[in-house]
């Protein structure tokens, strides 16, 4: 079964990679952050999906932030969120 909490048909396409990548590398989990835009479009696109696939039945989750700041730590700010995301799921 498919679970998907917050998520637009948008999100879609980083469920089937989160899947993908999740099968590829074996894993128990992959995390997938997007979209990740270049440098210069940070400043315009603020919501972004983090979604993340778990072997255990197959569940796949999308969540969807907004979130602003500098563009220079947007990205580490992207990642960080996806975790907490992850770890607050799993807890």
């Amino acid at each position: 079964s498919i679970e998907q909490a917050d998520a637009s048909s948008a999100a879609e396409p980083w469920s089937q990679i989160a899947t993908s990548a999740r099968e590829y590398f074996d894993t128990d989990l992959a995390l997938v952050v997007g979209p990740y835009p270049s440098t210069a479009e940070m400043e315009s696109i603020r919501t972004f999906s983090v979604t993340w696939a778990i072997a255990h039945g197959e569940q796949v989750t999308t969540k969807q932030r907004d979130m602003g700041g500098h563009p220079d730590v947007l990205p580490a700010r992207i990642a960080k969120t996806g975790l907490d995301l992850v770890r607050k799921h799993l807890g």
